[in-house]
Order: structure tokens, then sequence, then C-alpha cells
């Protein structure tokens, strides 16, 4: 099962060094990247065929899931719906939510470049953790819910896939 997984690596996963973003941003936060990864793939993935996926990074959530093909396409959604107002809102791959997390960057469309994205989550991750002194479960489940029911069930579906990826061509790729 553990070629389960295959990684697409697009254009946002390394940054000029060849270091990849979610192993940069990881070591930022001293988050496994594996894991940042796992929470993208939850938000956000898009499938490329039958058997790969990866996170999409230009993918809005406004009551249903919206995937788009570009940017431009994304960050007119938003636009749009925040002229709307609307406030509830996941944006990109890690579906950063404005209304808790929109005060963590200067604009909302900042959420759409990926690494910002990320970056975000991560520190949203962070202070999970440090607020659950340590409760990996507690932490991964609250970036999510607070309702414990729905909570559990989104962290033990994270952490399996977590699991799933250690030790194969994933968790090297990542850590690069």
């Amino acid at each position: 099962m553990k070629g389960t997984f295959t990684i697409i690596l697009l254009f946002l996963s390394f940054t000029a060094s060849s270091e990849t973003v979610w192993s940069k941003v990881g070591k930022e936060y001293s988050l496994d990247p594996v894991l940042l990864y796992a929470v993208a793939l939850k938000e956000s993935r898009r499938w490329n065929g039958k058997s790969s996926s990866s996170p999409w990074p230009w993918t809005l959530n406004i009551g249903k899931g919206m995937r788009f093909d570009t940017k431009e396409d994304a960050h007119a959604e938003l636009s749009k719906q925040i002229g709307l107002g609307k406030k509830n809102i996941d944006v990109g791959m890690m579906q950063v939510n404005l209304i808790y997390n929109g005060h963590r960057v200067s604009k909302p469309s900042d959420l759409l470049d990926p690494e910002t994205n990320i970056r975000v989550a991560a520190q949203i991750l962070s202070e999970n953790i440090r607020n659950s002194k340590g409760d990996i479960y507690l932490a991964v489940g609250s970036y999510y819910s607070r309702i414990p029911s729905r909570s559990k069930a989104y962290a033990e579906h994270v952490l399996a896939m977590v699991s799933k990826m250690k030790d194969t061509e994933v968790e090297r790729i990542l850590n690069n």
C-alpha cells in the first residue's frame, strides 16, 4: 500500500535552492514535511489520472470545493465572492480559512501563493501543537475543527496518510 501515493512535483515543490517548499517550511516551524503534505492532500487533493494525485494550489471552498486551472481564475472567483460579502472562504492547497486566519496575510489573494499558503498552515499547526501540549491528534484535528468527533476523524485520516508515506519515495522527495 506504500506505493499508493505518487507525488507530482509541480513548479511549486522546489525553491531556488532545490529544497522543497515542504522541507523549507517544515524546518522553519519544526514540522514534518510529510505532515504538511498530508494535510494539503486532505484539504485540496486533485487526481491526475487514476493512480496519482497532488495538492492543488488554486482550490477554494465556499460551501463547496472548487478547483481552478489557473491562479488567475481562482483569484477572480475569490475576489467575486469577497465582493458578494462572503467571508467564510477556505483558500489554497492548505484551505486556510479567511474568517479565522485571514489576519495572517495582508490580502486574501496572498493565500493563492503556494509557499505563503503552506507557511500560514504551518503557523497554525505549530500553534495547535503548542496549545495541545504536543498531542498530535488534537493538534492536527484542530486544524480542521474544534468539534471533537470531526477533529478526531480528520486527524486519523491525515495521520494514516503520514504513516503510509513514511519510508517511501514521497518522504525522500519532500525532505529534500
